[in-house]
């Protein structure tokens, strides 16, 4: 079945918002035999690209990509994980006096104990996010 104009204005722009390519996706659609699955399809990947704006991500170096958060809504018990896998159990939590900067109490893996500075906006990863 074709698919409509309206329809293939649709998927041309969410094949774009989500970064992929035509061709990655074009033998897929072509295979589908209704508006109904076309319609389908079109939903899904306009989904991907809302669900991707969402999730904040960062790039840690021997491990990849992983969800992150705000520093800001870490608790006392999560724990980070940084570069190269290291993790640090949060221990405690006090702010600056402008409530920008976050000072957290921290154990290591290794048992070494001491404090971090951070920014309350920097995105870190957290075990279980």
């Amino acid at each position: 079945m074709k698919m409509t104009n309206e329809q293939a204005k649709r998927l041309d722009a969410a094949i774009e918002q989500a970064g992929l390519k035509w061709w990655e996706v074009s033998t897929k659609i072509t295979d589908l035999n209704n508006t109904e699955e076309i319609e389908a399809a079109i939903e899904v990947i306009e989904a991907m690209c809302k669900e991707e704006k969402e999730v904040k991500t960062i790039q840690l170096q021997s491990i990849g990509k992983r969800k992150a958060t705000e520093a800001k809504n870490i608790k006392v018990g999560d724990t980070l994980i940084w570069n190269f896998g290291a993790t640090e159990k949060v221990t405690s939590i006090d702010y600056s006096k402008t409530g920008k900067t976050m000072f957290l109490g921290i154990t290591c893996e290794s048992g070494w104990t001491g404090t971090r500075r951070i920014s309350t906006e920097r995105l870190v990863a957290i075990q279980g996010l």
